[in-house]
């Protein structure tokens, strides 16, 4: 019986069967949506992918973590093992020290114990030993000593030293008689019985740093008669320790005298003439006879770190250290651990590289369908998916053959409703473009020459839509037109589901014509394919309904806002700033009958014209004023304070009054103002209308050519008709 087909992974088995049948099962529930051909044939491509690059990545990731904890490992073994072989170091040159130490000592305390030396001894301490006697005895030790250097090749030169501390028998005969060591410590030592090494100083008769080993000489009666003591130059002793010991080629061994800090031994010699370790290393103050150990943060004097094992020798006082330069140590485990981690990692990509291309060929059919799934998503429903199966791959290349059929014939549809749309509109609107507004591109070519045509350089549709701002659109609209037209606007407008938007500004199609009001319509929409926002956009002149609008809204003859836009202005803005103090002017032209009765009507429109050019110059740009008939005109203005507005209205009681002419006749003008306030007086438009012409006639009744603010007296006052 044939088996299912299955896609191995590293956590089991995966059946296509049942992939196939939650796929087949999706293309039925999302089957009108122009997206769900993607998500279908993908699924099962990525469940088959994409399995393998987690596995690849969990494979190489635990690999790499394993050799880096080897390589840990291995590198704290290095540590551990370097430290031991710097230990055994220090033990062998231990060894050397306690042998070479041994060695001065027990030579010097054979010598101390030759029979001559004794004798000379007993001369010296007898008073009676005559003279003659103790120079033969002296000469006799003094050819003794001579030959003893040549013959132990130990120490370079010996001495004997009286008890007064003077030499009087030594192998370096220039020296005979002129040295006396009575001060110096090791003598003193001596004297006391005590065989001993002295600390590191400067001899002049070698030259340079030396030791000295010192021993007693006893008489026959057992007391110390004299000292024997011979010479041994730091540079013999760091030959016969420090010298045998070989670490690598940072690491070095070096020998301190404990009692003075002072160096023995070094292989540069330089610094054993100068160097005090106590002043560098303190630490070696305190240690004990025989103590011994490791320090991993040891500094030298150059201030490197280094690895040290150091070890007090109780025989000679001196403190034996070997030592290594720790970024070395650090350097090769640093190099084992990369090529450690190198090889791991190379060997696990070549194992995840064979592991893919495995993978890879079982799945060609897979990435195959991938890539048409992929095509057909960008929009490419030309391509043919050329693939013939019998398992459940053959039966989704079906469902994605079919499925590219149906969104190719859907298109088509919308391409048809489209076009009628298009068509249908055309009877409303002046011209009609399609914008890809994604791409920032114009959908057809012959749109796009048609925008370009300015300069007739091939432009994007922002560059297209800033070059029509500058050469069309009327000054003061510009920025908001560029601003409305801006392609990242547009696209958030279309975020926020304003799908239909509009502007109104003035525009010219040649540089030559007038200006007209067009309006623009956008409405916007997204392409389900591509996912694209694109933008029908829609001109149509509307400079007949905004002429008639402006027309209606102000007075013909003086330019002053007409009687029904001044209510609403007035009425609007006590609405947005109810907070804010007005002044509400009524004011009108003192005998005004009386100039259109002598003069004509002629020059009672000019004297009109002339008041209200006069009135608008008086006020701010923001302030509301019109002519509500005949010669009676209104102010509307925000007052900062109550003496300001005062004065305000007597400039503009001055101001108004002036002489018409018009060459053919004259007329001195005055004016009478009557001003409510507002909130004191009302805080409506028809309750400040009627206060403030109760004050106006007021104002005529005192005499016109006058200004009278309304008080709550006045509504007293018979008003004639």
């Amino acid at each position: 019986m044939r088996q299912r087909p299955q896609v191995r992974t590293r956590s089991g088995c995966l059946h296509v069967q049942e992939l196939f049948c939650a796929t087949k099962e999706l293309f039925f529930v999302y089957r009108y949506s122009p997206e769900s051909f993607a998500t279908i044939a993908t699924m099962k491509i990525t469940l088959l992918n994409k399995i393998l690059i987690p596995a690849l990545s969990i494979l190489i990731t635990s690999t790499v973590l394993s050799a880096l904890f080897i390589s840990n490992i291995v590198e704290k073994r290095l540590e551990t093992h370097t430290l031991s072989m710097l230990q055994a170091s220090n033990v062998l040159l231990t060894k050397n020290i306690r042998t070479i130490a041994n060695t001065y000592l027990s030579n010097i305390q054979t010598i101390s114990k030759l029979h001559y030396l004794r004798e000379l001894a007993d001369d010296l301490e007898n008073p009676l030993t005559n003279r003659q006697h103790l120079n033969h005895s002296l000469q006799r030790v003094q050819d003794i000593l001579e030959a003893m250097p040549e013959s132990y090749q130990l120490f370079l030169n010996i001495c004997f030293a009286s008890l007064s501390g003077e030499v009087v028998a030594t192998s370096n005969a220039n020296a005979l008689g002129k040295v006396n060591v009575h001060d110096r410590q090791f003598f003193q030592r001596a004297l006391h019985g005590k065989t001993n090494f002295s600390r590191p100083q400067f001899s002049k008769a070698v030259g340079e740093k030396c030791i000295i080993v010192a021993a007693p000489v006893r008489t026959s009666s057992h007391k110390v008669g004299g000292v024997v003591f011979f010479i041994v130059p730091c540079r013999w002793l760091a030959a016969d320790t420090i010298d045998e010991i070989h670490l690598s080629s940072t690491g070095y061994s070096y020998l301190v005298d404990f009692n003075s800090g002072l160096m023995l031994a070094h292989p540069v010699f330089e610094k054993v003439q100068r160097m005090n370790m106590f002043y560098y290393q303190p630490w070696m103050k305190t240690l004990s006879p025989s103590e011994s150990g490791l320090m991993t943060d040891y500094v030298d004097s150059q201030g490197r770190r280094r690895l040290a094992a150091f070890h007090m020798e109780p025989t000679s006082g001196w403190i034996a250290v070997s030592c290594l330069d720790a970024n070395e140590v650090e350097q090769h485990g640093a190099e084992i651990r990369n090529l450690i981690c190198a090889l791991t990692l190379l060997s696990t990509l070549i194992v995840a590289a064979m592991l893919y291309l495995i993978i890879r060929s079982m799945t060609a059919d897979v990435s195959f369908i991938s890539r048409y799934a992929h095509d057909v998503a960008g929009g490419d429903l030309d391509k043919t998916l050329k693939l013939t199966r019998d398992d459940e791959l053959g039966v989704l290349a079906d469902a994605l053959r079919s499925m590219v059929l149906t969104l190719q014939k859907t298109i088509h549809v919308e391409k048809e409703q489209n076009k009628t749309f298009r068509e249908a509109t055309q009877l409303l609107y002046t011209s009609i473009y399609q914008i890809n507004v994604s791409q920032d591109r114009f959908s057809s070519q012959s749109l796009h020459k048609h925008f370009t045509s300015l300069d007739s350089k091939p432009r994007s549709y922002s560059e297209s839509i800033q070059l029509l701002a500058q050469c069309r659109i009327k000054s003061e609209f510009q920025e908001s037109f560029l601003d409305f037209f801006a392609k990242e606007n547009i696209i958030q407008a279309f975020d926020r589901g304003e799908v239909n938007r509009s502007f109104d500004c003035l525009f010219h199609a040649n540089e030559n014509d007038p200006f007209e009001w067009i309006r623009f319509d956008q409405h916007l929409f997204k392409i389900a394919l591509s996912g694209n926002i694109h933008m029908y956009l829609y001109a149509k002149n509307i400079n007949t309904e905004i002429t008639n609008e402006i027309q209606a809204r102000f007075d013909s003859l003086t330019g002053c806002l007409s009687r029904a836009a001044l209510e609403s202005n007035i009425i609007d803005k006590l609405k947005r700033e109810p907070a804010q103090s007005y002044a509400f002017f009524i004011m009108d032209i003192d005998n005004f009958k009386s100039i259109n009765d002598q003069c004509g009507h002629g020059f009672g429109d000019f004297c009109l014209k002339q008041f209200a050019q006069h009135l608008q110059s008086s006020f701010r740009r923001d302030d509301i004023i019109g002519r509500i008939g005949g010669d009676e005109f209104v102010v509307f203005i925000s007052i900062p304070d109550p003496e300001w507005l005062r004065q305000k209205a007597e400039d503009l009681r001055a101001a108004l009054d002036m002489h018409c002419t018009d060459g053919s006749s004259d007329w001195h003008i005055t004016a009478s103002i009557g001003i409510a306030l507002y909130p004191d007086d009302a805080i409506d438009y028809n309750e400040l209308y009627r206060r403030a012409d109760t004050a106006l006639y007021v104002s005529k009744a005192a005499g016109k050519n006058a200004v009278h603010f309304f008080t709550e007296a006045d509504l007293n006052t018979s008003k004639k008709p």
